[in-house]
């Protein structure tokens, strides 16, 4: 027996016609698979109109209205934010702009500005071989003034300090409060 239009009539929003009110009453009257689903329809929708309707505790539309406020407030950071550091951006390239200008004109010539910075290059690169050299010399002659045992003794002071203060660092979390 075909179920087709009848199922789709059992569970219709739209009014009926007479002549359908009448072909779904015969069919459910010979068929007993729609008389149950249209029991069971009726069955649920008595079921739902009972069910009492949960109400929202009290501070519910307050908490959902600090939470808009506080994202809300969240954008406006975010926004001011953007806001200063394209501001500081836009400063600093006026700045570089600015500072740009004034070296080109102190500038004699670009060969005169290769020549001061050939210059200033081999004066850094002479100045590094000195502090290696000193450095070097100072190495050498602290070795042979102190004692091997006090080098071991001042390594390893060194090496519990490092550990003791990581501990202290650790037992502290990003507020400062110690956990």
């Amino acid at each position: 027996m075909p179920h087709l239009p009848f199922e789709d009539w059992l569970f219709t929003e739209e009014v009926l016609s007479l002549e359908q009110e009448e072909a779904l009453r015969g069919h459910l009257r010979e068929c007993p698979a729609c008389r149950q689903l249209a029991t069971s329809r009726a069955e649920s929708e008595a079921a739902l109109r009972e069910m009492a309707i949960a109400q929202p505790r009290r501070d519910f539309l307050e908490r959902w209205t600090q939470m808009r406020q506080q994202r809300e407030e969240a954008g406006r950071r975010l926004w001011h934010a953007w806001l200063v550091l394209a501001l500081c951006g836009a400063g600093a390239l006026i700045l570089a702009a600015i500072l740009g200008l004034q070296l080109v004109a102190l500038v004699l010539s670009p060969i005169h500005l290769a020549a001061e910075l050939a210059r200033l290059a081999t004066s850094l690169a002479s100045q590094v071989t000195v502090a290696e050299v000193l450095w070097s010399v100072l190495l050498q002659g602290a070795r042979q003034l102190v004692p091997m045992p006090v080098w071991a003794g001042l390594v390893v002071s060194l090496g519990l300090l490092c550990a003791l203060w990581v501990l202290v660092i650790l037992r502290f979390d990003v507020q400062g409060v110690q956990k």
